[in-house]
């Protein structure tokens, strides 16, 4: 948990059917988006496995 393994959000490595968010952040990542697009709106603070707010 809370290891930035980039390679789950690619798709040729991820074949599960199960989204790469669904893995990293379990059912939290609906409820964390509100707040990453209220507090860096425009994706400063980010990394290869980060909340995105543009899905």
């Amino acid at each position: 948990m809370n290891y930035p393994d980039v390679d789950i959000a690619e798709p040729a490595w991820n074949r599960s059917g199960v989204p790469w968010h669904a893995f990293y952040y379990r059912g939290n990542y609906p409820r964390l988006q509100p707040a990453k697009r209220s507090y860096d709106p425009l994706g400063v603070f980010h990394h290869g496995l980060s909340v995105r707010v543009w899905e």
